[in-house]
């Protein structure tokens, strides 16, 4: 059976944050957009929850902090400590909120824009059209059946995750670069 084929002005590979704000800053600006991610919503992932100043500084741009922050729980302050006790303070505006909901909630943003949003689509290859990367072809996850999207534009934001960068022949090493864990703990609240 031949593959379906879809045609957009940008294809963004990944519906975290990075892919969802790309894809919500292109459709905002009149592009059509399409995002895809292998993963049907609410999807979760280990890392993220934690917003610092920085992150919230790129929420506030991408105008979604109020929402997310709405959802998070916010502080004025953090302290990490160390396997050996030792812990460094710091005072700042962070919030956290999980990450199956930080992604929904911009994945929700994109699509509000304007983009459109398919999975669980995986990567299967880039598609090539000479020497410019023209699209890519991406497998349905329940049916098996394969989709091919040309785009003038192709964002590939998938992390670190070896087998897109592979698939796009920008993979630079195969070993994790960082190993991300997270615990909940419940505190009281004027803790």
């Amino acid at each position: 059976m031949a593959p379906q084929r879809l045609s957009t002005d940008v294809l963004v590979i990944g519906a975290g944050p990075a892919g969802a704000a790309a894809a919500r800053v292109l459709a905002a600006a009149g592009h059509e957009v399409l995002l895809v991610d292998r993963c049907e919503f609410p999807r979760d992932k280990i890392c993220g929850d934690g917003l610092i100043p920085d992150a919230l500084a790129a929420l506030k741009r991408l105008g979604v902090a109020t929402s997310v922050l709405a959802h998070s729980r916010a502080s004025s302050a953090v302290r990490v400590y160390a396997p050996n006790g030792t812990h460094v303070s710091a005072t700042i505006d962070l919030g956290c909120v999980p990450r199956q909901r930080l992604d929904a909630l911009l994945r929700e943003a994109a699509v509000s824009a304007g983009a459109r949003f398919i999975a669980p689509l995986a990567l299967v290859s880039a598609l090539d059209d000479g020497d410019r990367v023209a699209g890519a072809q991406l497998r349905d996850r329940r049916t098996g059946a394969t989709v091919d999207v040309e785009a003038s534009c192709t964002i590939l934001a998938t992390g670190a995750a070896v087998q897109p960068l592979e698939a796009f022949g920008v993979c630079e090493r195969r070993a994790p670069s960082a190993i991300a864990a997270r615990v909940y703990v419940r505190v009281p609240r004027d803790l």
